[in-house]
């Protein structure tokens, strides 16, 4: 009886030492294996990220060339199309300005906009498919309105015409939007006429157009002379007479009686007036 008792136990404590030696091992192998795995997920998540860099592009838009460029991670140029901006001019300040936003931004969605409508207020009441088939819409701080579109009106592309948004032709936005994606970054440029927004600007282009607008600034600022003064006109006969003076002078004789003698002066001629002599 004593020996069974024995040999069960000594059974026991061996299939815990087998246990233990089992667990030990286990623990070992994923010591060894789970560095390994780590580093297949690293390289493998670096070969995507280094996939989507070879990929990767960004948008530039000149508002004083009125033109939209997408470059490559390399700077290759991969795309190109002219643009039309807002009507106003400077940076955005608010809603309703007509300004088109300058600055760094990123692409938030690509909306399809082939249903979308908008009244512009010129006067032809809503527009059908106003925003053409897309609608890349940009993450612009204070504002929600704000993208990059197609038009109804391609005659308007190269001009400062939108309300803020940059304006593509309709095959170039649909082109464009297979090229983007999500957080792809564009950066809007000024142009010169936007950092001369003086009031005065605003106010001459809204009066004579944006067409003279370059020739209104070109023209130097006009020299401006003393005003002269109008010569005397002189009275008929060519020549103005001084009044003539009277002097009297107290004489006396050799009996003594005083006398008086008159005296006059001739008249003074006096030319026409120089303002050049006069001032010198």
């Amino acid at each position: 009886m004593m020996d069974k008792f024995q040999q069960d136990t000594r059974t026991k404590e061996k299939e815990k030492m087998g246990k233990s030696k089992k667990i030990s091992t286990g623990v070992y192998a994923l010591a060894v294996i789970i560095p390994y795995l780590i580093m297949a997920g690293v390289i493998y998540w670096h070969n995507k990220e280094i996939d989507k860099i070879k990929t990767s592009k960004f948008i530039v838009i000149s508002k004083e060339d009125m033109q939209l460029t997408v470059y490559g991670f390399n700077g290759d140029k991969l795309f190109e199309a002219p643009i039309a901006v807002g009507t106003g001019f400077g940076n955005k300040e608010k809603v309703g300005d007509r300004k088109t936003p300058e600055g760094v931004f990123r692409v938030v969605s690509v909306e399809d906009a082939s249903t979308w409508v908008h009244d512009f207020n010129d006067g032809k009441g809503v527009i059908q498919n106003a925003y053409g088939p897309y609608f890349i819409r940009l993450e612009v701080p204070g504002q929600k309105g704000i993208g990059i579109h197609g038009t109804h009106d391609p005659n308007s592309i190269g001009t400062r015409a939108t309300e803020g948004c940059v304006r593509l032709r309709n095959e170039d936005i649909a082109q464009l939007a297979d090229m983007v994606g999500q957080g792809t970054m564009v950066i809007i440029g000024t142009s010169k006429l936007d950092v001369m927004k003086a009031d005065s600007l605003q106010k001459i282009i809204e009066e004579t157009g944006v067409a003279k607008v370059a020739d209104t600034l070109a023209k130097k600022p006009a020299v401006t002379e003393a005003p002269k003064e109008n010569p005397e006109k002189p009275k008929a006969g060519g020549e103005s007479k001084k009044r003539v003076e009277v002097k009297a002078d107290a004489k006396v004789d050799t009996k003594g009686n005083k006398t008086v003698e008159k005296k006059e002066t001739k008249p003074a001629i006096e030319e026409s007036g120089d303002p050049l002599k006069e001032e010198e």
